[in-house]
């Protein structure tokens, strides 16, 4: 039992340490059966829907990548928050690709620039696994309609982040 809280502590450690270090746990999504053009259209037009904006200098379409502008939310008394999200379509063959993505959040606690912080002012806070579960489902629902499949209804479905301590249907 006394080694217990220690090998928590690592993990705690590893796992701010690896958001420090540029490790990023990825979203995937299999498409098959769609052109890359197609993929890559639902990629965008979800990523933007989802209200990201696309950053036009961190967008290449000939290598399957876009990095989107941070979403910034200041607050008062640390609250201050932004996201960015990452995308990668890797292609398997020419109709199978891996649909790669993840949403990193930064926090500002700097107190004194809460409502205009500098670029030193942001820290890492890991990734953002809610909005992350949601546009890999809104994704899978475009890919699924663009094949002209039907996918059940995730009504009353709850997810849930611990971090934050927030529930939502």
């Amino acid at each position: 039992m006394r080694g217990l809280p220690t090998i928590a502590g690592i993990a705690v450690v590893c796992a701010a340490m690896s958001c420090a270090s540029g490790y990023h746990d990825y979203q995937t999504l299999h498409v098959t059966e769609l052109p890359f053009e197609d993929v890559w259209s639902i990629c965008v037009e979800e990523v933007v829907q989802s209200g990201f904006e696309l950053d036009p200098t961190q967008l290449d379409r000939r290598q399957g990548k876009l990095v989107t502008k941070w979403n910034a939310s200041p607050g008062p008394f640390g609250k201050g928050e932004r996201t960015r999200l990452q995308l990668e379509v890797d292609k398997i063959d020419p109709k199978t690709f891996n649909v790669r993505f993840f949403i990193e959040q930064q926090k500002n606690k700097n107190l004194r620039h809460a409502f205009h912080p500098r670029e030193e002012d942001w820290s890492s806070s890991g990734q953002y696994a809610l909005a992350e579960t949601t546009l890999a489902h809104q994704l899978q629902s475009s890919v699924a309609q663009r094949k002209g499949i039907q996918l059940p209804s995730v009504k009353g479905v709850q997810y849930e982040e611990p971090l934050r301590g927030v529930k939502r249907n």
